[in-house]
């Protein structure tokens, strides 16, 4: 079954579960409205069914304590004990109203709900991890007015008739929506400051636990105002929430939350700071005057009013601070100066040890003349959008950070980015640039990384340049060899040692050109680089050859592009290429090797690396025929263009010709780019 389909299935059936949960609710309104049995039936029927979504949510959070993605199971531990600790509250108070017929207040039971709610912040901590350090001021003064605008407005709405002082009794009434809100507070932040990202499962337990604050806090009122009785719309409330919880364990049992960046961090939402002020501001203003109007001005009221306006004073004037903008960008390039890539860089690192989010630095730098650094910069700036910022460090270097980005996407964007760039003329000549990449790695601190990325940079220039390369700690035996068993091959078949290299260069180039995604780009290098990797099982004679080739001896170097995806498919990070090497001598009319795959359906990568290792093929001295000329060549490509190879492909290959941007044969050629990762 794939995947898809699984996971169709699963939402089917979490649809269903909420399906039940709303009927069930919508049963145990009736009975509340039709009072079926008269009072006492009620009160039976309100301590007994009352008990079972509850019971039904405790037992399900505790198999999802078991069964959730492991960094949520603490979560689901304190929420298994939280709701134990209301099951045993509503079970005592059942027993107590049954055998007696009321329930003192307070009672053991308003200390077990104290309890159940006093583990859900804890719970919201372990779960999404806001956090104070990874963001400025704006957003944690933002974070501060809402969260207190919203108390202070929760406050005179549900809790103000609430007596406020030091004995049992108030403080049994007061604490459970206080702890409430508490952690409705933390929830808030979730979305203000930088926190793990929600699953679905999370979600709809922090809408039970804003449904069981709401609750609380009408429950308080009710029993200082006109008292409360079992069988009242208030139960609605609670059935609800445990609906909500039953529904979230139900979820994180089923899978639905194994994402596996659940625990990285989301971009905090941003929130109108002219709308805010004014909106906390006018909650402020309204509660003074109700307080004033009624004679209920405290001095707790008076030291709350004092702190929320003196955060909105200090967000005021935050917001209408002179931007800093054009202090922090260079004004000829746009780009970002060096004191604010230090700055990005240092919060990228928090955000990876405290969520484990990825992060790249690319330095890109130009090669040869660097009077065109300028245009460089600005073209950078405007071909970076969201895949990264920019910042200037000198007049001919600039780095790029790329957030979210692991080791290979890192790779495919610089490649991306560095192909927009090279080749477009800046006055009478074309520029190239060279980049360094490097990952973050929690063995290494921002100097190594700037280091590790500098020492990439350092070895791109010294192969040549115009090309990216990729540096982290340790080494990639693997990879290694089969880039040594490439040029094995090439030095086996002909006298070009940098064959397979510039297939690679030339295939990552028309990738860019047909505006693939930078996935695709990174397998079409990788791929065009080690796309003979399978000859290596080919005798050297055989390769040599200057007569035509026996039906076995051609069986045997039909076999290559299948020996050579099984290759890859032992790498990791080349796993994804495998398929683009099986299949780069499928032809467009389906008469290609080795599955007679035609058009579309041949992967669009190995359709690049045909037409790439056709032309650097073509133009390379092999023993049973001379070089051909650029222009033969083209010729001939051009002629079997819709029968040998995509026309798409073709076009963009002359739109090079046109360009002046084909590779030179050999002879002219000391060396080629290379990419791949590095140790140092």
């Amino acid at each position: 079954m794939s995947e898809a389909v699984e996971k169709a299935l699963q939402l089917r059936r979490v649809v269903t579960a909420s399906a039940v949960g709303v009927a069930w609710l919508a049963c145990y309104a009736a009975v509340i409205a039709l009072r079926p049995g008269g009072e006492h039936g009620l009160l039976v029927f309100s301590d007994t069914v009352y008990l079972v979504p509850i019971a039904l949510a405790a037992v399900l959070a505790a198999v999802a304590a078991t069964r959730a993605a492991r960094g949520l199971r603490l979560f689901w531990a304190l929420v298994s004990v939280s709701v134990a600790i209301w099951l045993s509250a509503e079970t005592l108070w059942s027993i107590r109203e049954l055998s007696t017929g009321s329930v003192p207040f307070p009672w053991w039971t308003d200390a077990l709900y104290l309890a159940s709610f006093a583990v859900m912040p804890i719970a919201l901590l372990v779960a999404f991890r806001p956090s104070l350090r990874l963001v400025g001021a704006a957003t944690l003064l933002d974070a501060l007015l809402l969260t207190g605008g919203l108390a202070l407005l929760w406050w005179w709405v549900v809790l103000r008739p609430l007596p406020i002082t030091g004995d049992l009794d108030a403080l049994a009434v007061i604490a459970p929506p206080v702890v409430g809100l508490f952690a409705l507070g933390i929830l808030v932040s979730t979305r203000l400051l930088p926190a793990r990202q929600g699953t679905m499962a999370l979600k709809a337990a922090g809408l039970g636990l804003g449904v069981a604050t709401i609750t609380a806090g009408i429950y308080a009122r009710t029993v200082v105002v006109g008292g409360y009785s079992s069988g009242a719309w208030l139960d609605l409330g609670s059935q609800t929430q445990a609906v909500l919880v039953a529904l979230a364990a139900y979820i994180a049992i089923r899978g639905l939350d194994r994402r596996s960046d659940w625990a990285r961090s989301r971009t905090p939402a941003r929130v109108g700071a002219g709308a805010l002020i004014a909106g906390v501001f006018s909650i402020l203003l309204a509660v003074l005057i109700a307080a004033r109007s009624s004679d209920r001005i405290s001095t707790g009221l008076i030291a709350v009013a004092v702190a929320l306006a003196v955060i909105v004073v200090l967000r005021a004037w935050v917001a209408v601070a002179p931007t800093r903008r054009a202090s922090v960008t260079d004004p000829e390039t746009g780009a970002f100066r060096p004191e604010w890539f230090q700055q990005r860089l240092r919060h990228l690192a928090g955000g990876a040890r405290t969520f484990g989010d990825p992060f790249a630095v690319a330095l890109v730098e130009l090669d040869g003349d660097r009077r065109a650094g300028v245009e460089v910069a600005r073209r950078l700036v405007d071909q970076a959008g969201a895949d990264g910022a920019v910042a200037k460090l000198s007049d001919a270097r600039l780095a790029v950070l790329l957030p979210s980005a692991e080791a290979a996407e890192a790779l495919a964007k610089a490649e991306l980015l560095r192909g927009r760039v090279a080749g477009h003329p800046v006055g009478t000549r074309p520029v190239t640039v060279s980049v360094g990449v490097a990952t973050w790695e929690r063995t290494r601190g921002i100097e190594s990384l700037l280091e590790a990325a500098e020492d990439a940079l350092e070895t791109a220039h010294r192969l040549g340049g115009n090309q990216v390369w990729a540096a982290r700690p340790g080494s990639d035996a693997a990879f290694d060899q089969l880039v040594a068993l490439v040029g094995e091959v090439d030095a086996r078949e002909g006298d070009d040692p940098d064959h397979s290299r510039t297939i690679a260069s030339l295939s990552r180039d028309l990738a860019v050109a047909l505006d693939l995604d930078s996935d695709a780009v990174g397998r079409a290098y990788f791929a065009g680089l080690l796309h003979d990797v399978g000859k290596v099982s080919v005798p050297e004679w055989v390769l040599r050859k200057p007569s035509g080739l026996t039906n076995d001896e051609w069986a045997t170097v039909a076999r290559h592009p299948l020996k050579g995806a099984a290759l890859l498919a032992r790498v990791d990070e080349l796993r994804d290429a495998a398929s683009v090497v099986a299949n780069h001598h499928e032809r467009w009319d389906g008469r290609g090797y080795p599955g007679g795959l035609a058009g579309h359906r041949i992967p669009v990568e190995a359709r690049i690396v045909a037409v790439a290792d056709s032309l650097v093929s073509m133009t390379a001295e092999r023993p049973y025929r001379p070089a051909m000329s650029v222009t033969g060549a083209l010729t001939d490509i051009w002629r079997r263009s819709g029968r040998s190879y995509d026309p798409a492909v073709v076009s963009a290959l002359f739109g090079f010709a046109r360009e002046g941007r084909l590779p030179t044969p050999p002879a002219a050629v000391p060396s080629a780019p290379l990419l791949y990762e590095i140790p140092v």
